[in-house]
């Protein structure tokens, strides 16, 4: 079979690029002292205060009912189908030290799951280098380093979304099931959940809803906690937090509005903007419906719609992916190539970018919160310069649908 793209004209810039964003995540993941585990600390001991028969919302920076496992940490929190379920990530159901271990071979496994999945999806359409770049991608997204750092779920759920958006056509209840399993950070994947209800692909929805009912289910049997209180502790735990951003218009709580209002209305710009790059991309690209660039628009609002950490970028990875795909079109212009570059770049290492915003910044809290809603309206404009570039390319579609 032909190859539909190739990577013989690609410039040295982009060589440049891989090397850039593999110096940077080294580096930084060394300057924060590598492997910390932060966040494998609080969300394990919710998993294990949950298993144990505790309501671990009322436990929240209160003295630790089992000393041997400790204080749940002021401003951790989690959906109530995670306290259970979350263990998958969390290890609950293993000491702290070990579930330290647990969680960062897991980060490594879903990579090279995700790794093995784009090989074998892509192989046959794209060259040798071409094939190679596409696989590099994932391995330096500094997201997924930082989520490594911490001890979070956030880059295991971006890698497993990825998965999912590739193999939805030929495995819908493999689907279904991550889908399932990504919702246990529902600031990542409803919004991505919005796109398979729009595309009428009921089945996976209809796992993933199974899923989070049989979660919340087991969270209210483990707990003894009727489910709709729990999801009322849910709000007030992770709204409680003055700390915590709550995406594209955070800023407005230093002005004395609700927290609440705040993620209702990020909610509705992140909806709005899917839908409307959804509409733009059918006016002009009509191909694009039925292949992987319509979860384009999904993706980048997840970064911005809602609650989110660095740690959550990493599905920009999938984005980043059809950049390239871009400069590696023979017929690209060398001023898109170049623009294509760049926004890659940018969704690659924004939080990078940012990381080193706020550390500069670390005394203003206004300031820091400001770098991060200036990255999401960045990341925002990057979306829809990429769904402008697609509907004047038009890059072959089997090469985002079929594949092997």
């Amino acid at each position: 079979m032909k190859k539909l793209l190739s990577t013989e004209r690609m410039p040295a810039l982009i060589i440049a690029f891989f090397l850039i964003c593999l110096v940077a995540c080294v580096a930084l993941y060394l300057f924060l002292d590598g492997y910390t585990a932060v966040d494998l600390i609080g969300h394990w001991r919710i998993c294990k205060y949950t298993l144990e028969g505790y309501n671990p919302y009322v436990l929240i920076d209160e003295p630790a009912p089992i000393p041997s496992v400790g204080t749940i940490p002021f401003g951790f929190s989690t959906v109530p189908w995670s306290c259970v379920f979350g263990s998958i990530f969390y290890g609950g159901f293993m000491p702290q030290n070990w579930a330290a271990v647990y969680i960062f071979a897991l980060h490594f496994l879903v990579l090279l799951l995700l790794l093995a999945v784009l090989y074998r999806k892509f192989n046959t359409v794209l060259s040798k280098k071409a094939l190679i770049t596409v696989l590099l991608l994932p391995c330096v997204h500094f997201s997924f380093t930082y989520s490594l750092h911490f001890g979070n779920a956030g880059g295991i759920i971006c890698y497993l979304i990825i998965i999912a958006f590739l193999i939805s056509r030929e495995h819908p209840i493999i689907t279904g099931i991550l889908l399932g399993v990504a919702m246990m950070k529902p600031q990542i994947a409803a919004i991505i959940c919005l796109v398979f209800l729009l595309k009428r692909q009921l089945l996976p929805l209809f796992i993933a809803a199974a899923i989070v009912l049989a979660g919340w289910g087991a969270t209210a049997l483990f707990t003894s906690t009727p489910p709709l209180q729990l999801l009322a502790q849910t709000f007030g735990s992770g709204t409680a937090n003055s700390g915590q951003y709550l995406g594209l218009l955070n800023n407005l709580k230093f002005f004395g509005v609700d927290s609440t209002l705040i993620l209702l209305l990020n909610m509705v710009i992140g909806v709005a903007y899917t839908l409307a790059l959804l509409h733009y991309i059918k006016k002009r690209y009509p191909a694009a419906c039925n292949s992987l660039f319509v979860f384009v628009p999904a993706c980048i609002a997840s970064t911005f719609w809602i609650y989110k950490n660095g740690t959550d970028y990493a599905i920009l990875t999938f984005v980043s992916f059809f950049f390239l795909l871009l400069c590696m079109k023979e017929n690209t212009p060398i001023k898109d190539r170049i623009g294509s570059i760049l926004s890659m770049g940018y969704l690659q290492m924004s939080r990078c970018i940012v990381y080193l915003g706020i550390f500069l910044c670390r005394d203003n809290i206004f300031v820091r919160d400001l770098l991060k809603s200036a990255d999401g309206v960045i990341i925002a404009i990057i979306g829809v310069y990429l769904c402008k570039l697609y509907a004047t390319a038009k890059i072959e579609p089997v090469l985002e649908t079929q594949g092997k």
